[in-house]
């Protein structure tokens, strides 16, 4: 990530710097939403794999032994 503050001769104006702070506080926000809905989305996924695998080890215990 580039530096954004200037090594100029002058410092940033404080209004500059807060506008600076109040953008990287929105993108952590959104990016800790994100990061929380993926976490959501892969936690269900698994859950629902581990349903479809029981519901299938269930069906075949139910069926008994194939015969070939």
């Amino acid at each position: 990530m580039p530096r954004q503050i200037a090594t100029g001769l002058s410092d940033p104006s404080i209004s500059l710097l807060e506008d600076r702070i109040r953008r990287l506080e929105t993108e952590v926000a959104l990016l800790a939403h994100a990061v929380q809905a993926l976490t959501r989305e892969l936690t269900e996924r698994r859950e629902q794999e581990a349903g479809d695998v029981a519901t299938a080890s269930e069906s075949s215990r139910r069926q008994g032994p194939m015969t070939r």
